[in-house]
């Protein structure tokens, strides 16, 4: 009898490990997953401290697109959203006239609405590798630790000034 107790606690504890791996996100459907949701940023940890996220940034969330680019898009409040004041006015040529004039060239544009990116997961599917983020030679990959319909962890590594970060991002799916 009391082997076959032990059997079925065995039984039970497979069936359990079983199901979280399910839960951390079958890796065949990783990229369906990623593409089908946007991702915000919940919080982030660099080398296990909790950082505080810029207040222009955590309304802001990633798409992932199926042809491989994305966008970090902008929310209500723009980080790129800089113009506070108009530009001055410029009086000689214009017989005195103080009108702003919204074509005047010199006046900013329009803020950036979102930073693109191009995205890939190859092979094993473990790993989202970043090309271009922002510009040309910005190249960060976030390995996956966990990820289901509903939520995402990645960790980064990145050396700033001689100085090894390892970011752990957790991310919500909208």
């Amino acid at each position: 009898m009391k082997n076959i107790l032990l059997v079925f606690i065995a039984i039970i504890s497979l069936t359990a490990c079983e199901k979280r791996k399910d839960i951390n996100g079958d890796l065949k459907n990783r990229r369906e997953i990623l593409v089908t949701r946007y991702w915000r940023v919940k919080n982030i940890r660099d080398n296990g401290k909790y950082t505080a996220i810029k207040s222009c940034e955590q309304d802001n969330y990633y798409v992932f697109l199926r042809n491989g680019e994305g966008r970090w898009e902008e929310s209500l409040i723009n980080c790129f959203d800089t113009a506070t004041t108009p530009p001055p006015i410029d009086t000689t040529n214009n017989g005195g006239d103080t009108t702003i004039n919204s074509n005047v060239i010199g006046q900013p544009a329009a803020p950036a609405t979102y930073t693109s990116f191009n995205w890939s997961m190859v092979s094993d599917l473990r790993y989202i590798y970043f090309k271009n983020f922002g510009g040309e030679g910005y190249d960060p990959e976030w390995e996956i630790e966990n990820m289901d319909y509903g939520s995402l962890k990645v960790r980064r590594q990145e050396t700033i000034d001689g100085v090894n970060h390892i970011y752990q991002i957790e991310l919500t799916a909208l």
